[in-house]
C-alpha cells in the first residue's frame, strides 16, 4: 500500500520480496544504490537477521537513516502505556548491543509515527516525503479542505473548550491552523462563564479536548451541558498520551463513563468518531484540524445521537477498531527518487521492514 502511494507520486520502486534475501545480491545493490535507508519498526523488529543485516549495511556504507516506528497495538506497535515509545520492543535476544546504542533519547524522539487511519496516513506519507527532500509531491496528497458559510463575526464554527493537560503550544497551534479556515472561540481558565456559554450558543461545533479527569472539571461539564442544550455537534479529540488502556488505546470507557457524571455518559457512544490529537509535525497537526473541520460540517448533534451505536452490532471495541483502521500486510521495498532516467537498478531511497 505504501508502494502505491509512493508510486503515485512518482517515485519508482526496486522490490526485494522477488528475489532470495540472503541468496541474491539484489537487495544488498539495491541499499548500496540508495541515498537514503527507511527502517520500519515494530516489535522485534531488530530481532530479525535479516532486518540487522541490512541496517548494519546500510551504516557500513554511510547512508541516510529513517526511523519510522509502528503505532497501532494490533501490529505490535512501539508505543507502551504512556503513549512514549518503547524501543526496548523492537530488541530480542539476537539484537547487537551497538544496534542497540544506535537507539539515543535523540534518535528516539527523531522517529516518524506511522498511523494507518486517514488522514493520518497521508499525513505520514507527507512528512516521509518532506524528510526525503521532495516537498513538492506533498502538496498532490492534500485533499481541499470543504468550504463552510462565511459567519458573522460574533458567530463561530468551533467553540474550543479549555484543557489543562493540553499543552500551551499545541493548543496554539491547532487554534492557529484552525483560523485558517473558520472562526474560532477559544476558551481560556480566565473565560467567564457568561461568556463561555453564550460563546457555546453562538458555535457550530464544541470540540472537547479529552484527556485524564477532563470530566471531572465542573467548567468542561458546564460546557457540555450547554452545548447539548443548545443541540450544538460535539467533536472529540482526545489525547494520545494518556489515559491510555493496557493495549494502548485512550481508555474511553475511564474518561467518559468512569469520570462522568451520569448526564455527560452519552459522550462514550461518540467514542468511534474521536479524532487523536497527534501533533508530532505540522502535517498531522494539519490533519487533525481537517478531521475538526469535516466532522463538524458533517451532521448536527441530533443526527448524530441518532447514529448507529456500533456496539448494538455485536462488535467488540477491538473488532471495530480492527475494522476501521486500514490494516495491510507489511512488504520489504527499496524506492527510487522521482527522476526519468533513474532505473530499478538505481534506486534512491531504500526501504526495508
Amino acid at each position: 500500500m505504501i508502494s502505491l502511494e509512493l508510486s503515485a507520486l512518482g517515485i519508482s520502486k526496486w522490490t526485494d520480496i522477488d528475489t532470495a534475501r540472503l541468496k541474491d545480491a539484489g537487495p544488498q545493490n539495491g541499499i548500496k544504490q540508495s541515498c537514503v535507508f527507511i527502517l520500519f519498526l515494530n516489535a522485534y523488529a531488530l530481532n530479525d537477521p535479516w532486518i540487522l543485516y541490512e541496517l548494519q549495511l546500510a551504516i557500513s556504507l554511510s547512508k541516510k537513516i529513517l526511523y519510522v516506528y509502528e503505532t497501532d497495538p494490533h501490529d505490535d506497535g512501539l508505543l507502551n502505556c504512556d503513549g512514549n515509545v518503547d524501543i526496548s520492543k523492537a530488541f530480542g535476544p539476537n539484537t547487537p548491543s551497538d544496534i542497540r546504542a544506535l537507539f539515543t533519547p535523540e534518535v528516539i524522539s527523531s522517529m516518524l509515527p506511522f498511523y494507518h487511519q486517514s488522514p493520518f496516513r497521508q499525513a505520514f506519507i507527507m512528512v516521509l516525503v518532506s524528510e526525503l527532500g521532495f516537498e513538492k509531491e506533498c502538496s498532490v496528497l492534500i485533499d481541499p479542505t470543504p468550504n463552510l458559510p462565511v459567519l458573522p463575526t460574533n458567530r463561530y464554527h468551533v467553540f474550543l473548550t479549555y484543557c489543562p493537560e493540553v499543552s500551551h503550544y499545541h493548543l496554539s497551534l491547532m487554534v492557529r491552523l484552525l483560523k485558517r479556515n473558520v472562526n474560532v472561540y477559544q476558551n481560556t481558565h480566565n473565560t467567564s462563564l457568561d461568556s463561555t456559554l453564550t460563546g457555546i450558543r453562538q458555535s457550530q461545533n464544541v470540540v472537547l479536548i479529552a484527556s485524564d479527569h477532563v470530566l471531572e472539571n465542573e467548567c468542561v461539564q458546564a460546557q457540555i451541558r450547554a452545548a447539548k442544550a443548545a443541540k450544538v455537534k460535539i467533536v472529540i479529540v482526545f489525547d494520545t498520551k494518556a489515559p491510555l488502556d493496557s493495549k494502548g488505546f485512550f481508555n474511553f470507557q475511564r474518561v467518559f463513563s468512569d469520570q462522568a457524571p451520569p448526564d455527560l455518559t452519552f459522550l462514550q457512544k461518540m467514542r468511534y468518531d474521536g479524532i487523536p490529537l497527534l501533533m508530532h509535525h505540522e502535517f498531522f497537526a494539519e490533519a487533525v484540524v481537517d478531521s475538526i473541520i469535516r466532522q463538524g460540517a458533517s451532521n448536527t448533534l441530533e443526527q448524530h445521537e441518532a447514529s448507529v451505536d456500533r456496539s448494538s452490532a455485536g462488535l467488540e471495541p477491538d473488532d471495530v477498531l480492527l475494522k476501521e483502521w486500514a490494516l495491510f500486510p507489511i512488504v520489504s521495498e527499496v524506492y527510487a527518487a522521482d527522476n526519468d532516467s533513474i532505473d530499478e537498478a538505481n534506486a534512491s531511497v531504500g526501504i526495508t521492514l
